[in-house]
């Protein structure tokens, strides 16, 4: 299909402080005076070619842009509001092939508008069918608004705002690497595809519709998972498949965990590093099928853990470790399916950071399946590394081993 490009307003008036780019290509401004739109003296729009509905073509010229934007500057230096838009008429299709926009470098809002007109089923919406469209954003954090029925709408780049009018019952996808500074949802389904919605949205609100992330979240290559210091909810079963849930940013995270995780990725489970605080909250499972399920790789990592299970379900013998840093455990569950009956290692650390001071593990709660925080064979082959802090011990209950006050 043939990509529609920007027709400003040219189909009904806009408000009275837009640009309106008419049939004839001739750019009108509201003279407020007069009560009435007459011909910019500051702007042209010259098309190199229209279509069989008389639309434009072409986009604006670059010289065209810059032009709005400079009588934008020199209006708003004044003290007056000045915000013109732009609407992008999409034609709808049918079959697996989608539509492909991509967007100007402006930062002027533009509008995604769908056109039934192109298109012999003019009741495509109440029939069912569903037009695929593919929006690119590879220049200026763009303004958006989306008002595309029927379409299922995949979204990438970066952008300042976007709006989301009508997606019907079918889906606007957020693709893994798209950011969105705002984000307004008033009808329709958006799916962001990470596990926390907070990783491509920076601050949303829903109207109406539903706002969710894709619990199955997949990706080719690795990249740190949690962009930002923060509160996170897991609140239903999440599986982060091939991608490093990597905790890089400094701040203080929070994961407060009432269901489930699932992680498979190469590099390990949660892995913190650079000047990060990390608590561990909640009753639910962490689960990782690769190295440690919790792994703290800075020294300035502080990673405490109030409460959770903790299975490492794979290749690893260690389901806590300290490479560098430290990891304080005040509760929950730790396991390790590996080592079944002799779990040398399910709290480990680096040898030369632990002998340095510089890896660290200490426990004031917990319950230890078949591992003895006390006395084990983690940093000495003798039995004798003791990771239980000062006035607490270890409890041999039979199945585990729980730490508690003396």
């Amino acid at each position: 299909m043939e990509k529609r490009t920007i027709i400003w307003e040219e189909n009904t008036e806009p408000p009275k402080n837009y640009f309106w780019v008419k049939p004839d290509n001739k750019v009108y401004e509201f003279n407020h005076e007069f009560e009435e739109w007459v011909e910019s003296e500051t702007i042209s729009f010259t098309p190199s070619t229209r279509d069989s509905k008389g639309y434009s073509t072409n986009e604006p010229s670059e010289s065209t842009t810059d032009a709005i934007q400079a009588y934008v500057d020199k209006q708003e230096a004044a003290g007056k509001t000045v915000s013109p838009t732009a609407t992008i008429t999409v034609d709808y299709t049918e079959g697996e092939v989608p539509e492909t926009i991509t967007l100007p470098e402006t930062t002027h809002p533009m509008t995604l508008k769908g056109d039934f007109s192109q298109n012999e089923n003019t009741m495509i919406e109440s029939a069912g069918e569903v037009s695929k469209v593919t929006v690119n954003n590879t220049g200026a954090e763009s303004n958006v608004t989306i008002d595309l029925p029927s379409s299922t709408v995949t979204l990438s780049g970066k952008y300042d705002t976007v709006n989301v009018k009508a997606v019907s019952n079918n889906t606007l996808n957020i693709t893994t690497s798209c950011k969105i500074k705002k984000f307004v949802l008033w009808k329709g389904t958006a799916i962001v595809n990470n596990a926390f919605i907070e990783d491509n949205i920076e601050e949303y609100e829903v109207k109406r519709g539903t706002l969710k992330a894709n619990d199955q979240v997949e990706a080719t290559t690795s990249s740190s998972f949690v962009s930002k210091p923060r509160v996170v909810n897991v609140t239903k079963e999440t599986n982060v498949r091939n991608i490093a849930f990597g905790i890089i940013a400094s701040g203080h995270y929070v994961f407060n965990n009432e269901s489930k995780v699932n992680m498979n990725y190469t590099g390990g489970g949660v892995m913190a590093r650079g000047s990060v605080k990390l608590d561990f909250t909640g009753t639910g499972e962490w689960h990782s099928t690769t190295n440690p399920t919790i792994w703290a790789t800075a020294k300035d990592v502080v990673i405490r853990i109030e409460d959770g299970k903790f299975f490492n379900d794979g290749n690893s013998n260690e389901t806590i470790y300290a490479e560098q840093g430290t990891i304080e455990i005040y509760g929950g569950e730790f396991h390790n399916v590996k080592e079944e009956g002799k779990k040398d290692f399910l709290l480990n650390c680096k040898d030369a950071n632990y002998q340095a001071g510089t890896a660290k593990i200490i426990v004031y709660g917990g319950k230890f399946y078949g591992f003895d925080p006390a006395a084990n064979a983690a940093e000495s082959a003798d039995m004798s590394t003791n990771f239980v802090a000062e006035g607490y011990h270890s409890e041999d209950r039979g199945e585990y081993f729980e730490v508690v006050k003396d």
